[in-house]
């Protein structure tokens, strides 16, 4: 089975300033057509077979007609959204199959409320949908996110965290963590949601960064050793291009909209010297 990353949509409703979404005054691209895009996935069943796609943006029920296109598609290919969950899902939830079609809810507390996230998770959940749901360790919000964890445990709502990589107030992470936010991020991701209790990390910093180990830092490829990117997994954009992987200097394979997408017969030198996040896709044990 082919797996592809598909950002369907760059413009997101949050516009967050941590996020790499286009947003402000940036041009925005045009949506594609639905029979445009149910055309090309089409294409690609008959090309490729089923396929397991990951659909993320920007913000994909924010994409014109985006029920309609995922329906479509769920008949052939298998579908994980990553989605802020803002908008309403009652289309979605009546037609959609759950079977064919899981989520990854990104909880973003400056954006929407925890009742209201939670409600649509629940919904979602209670219709057959699998729904996991993941908290960015901004360090904007890091102080709510043991209480936010503790909140949705109560609703039997596990939340993952996922480090933020990037640059905020002058420093650079995730190498500039704190040791307070170390502790904390070790916690919330060692600690079953059951289990979790109230914070003291607050109080008691340690001073020892071998804490910082349930986030794991992205694997490394050396530029030499073989990747199945582009062989059994491949990135598409907003404009159809596919590369073989998220890498600016991944080899381009076409575009889905063009007709003109061929994925490579064999595995080819890594082009991401600095690491990769994508490899666990492209690994044997994966497919």
């Amino acid at each position: 089975m082919k797996v592809f990353s598909w950002d369907i949509i760059s413009s997101c409703n949050f516009n967050c300033d941590y996020c790499n979404s286009v947003g402000g005054a940036q041009t925005v691209p045009a949506p594609v057509v639905p029979e445009v895009v149910r055309d090309a996935w089409q294409r690609l069943y008959v090309q490729y077979g089923s396929s397991y796609v990951y659909i993320t943006g920007g913000e994909p029920f924010s994409y014109p007609g985006f029920t309609d296109v995922v329906i479509y598609m769920a008949r052939l290919h298998r579908l994980h959204i990553t989605t802020n969950l803002s908008f309403p899902l009652d289309d979605f939830v009546t037609r959609a199959d759950p079977k064919k079609i899981s989520l990854n809810a990104t909880f973003h507390p400056l954006h929407i409320s925890c009742d209201d996230f939670k409600d649509q998770v629940l919904r979602l959940r209670n219709a057959g949908f699998e729904c996991s749901v993941c908290y960015l360790a901004h360090p904007r919000q890091l102080r709510e996110m043991l209480s936010f964890k503790m909140y949705f445990a109560q609703f039997g709502i596990h939340m993952t965290t996922t480090q933020f990589s990037g640059t905020c107030g002058g420093k650079q992470f995730p190498s500039e963590y704190s040791s307070v936010e170390i502790e904390l991020l070790a916690r919330v991701t060692q600690c079953p949601s059951e289990e979790m209790s109230e914070p003291s990390v607050m109080l008691s910093p340690v001073h020892d960064k071998h804490w910082f180990l349930p986030v794991q830092p992205r694997q490394s490829l050396v530029a030499e050793q073989l990747c199945n990117a582009g062989v059994t997994y491949a990135n598409i954009n907003v404009h159809g291009d596919v590369k073989r992987c998220g890498c600016s200097q991944s080899i381009p394979l076409g575009n889905i909209y063009l007709s003109t997408l061929v994925l490579l017969t064999d595995a080819q030198p890594c082009t991401q010297a600095l690491g990769c996040s994508e490899i666990k896709y492209t690994s044997s044990s994966y497919i």
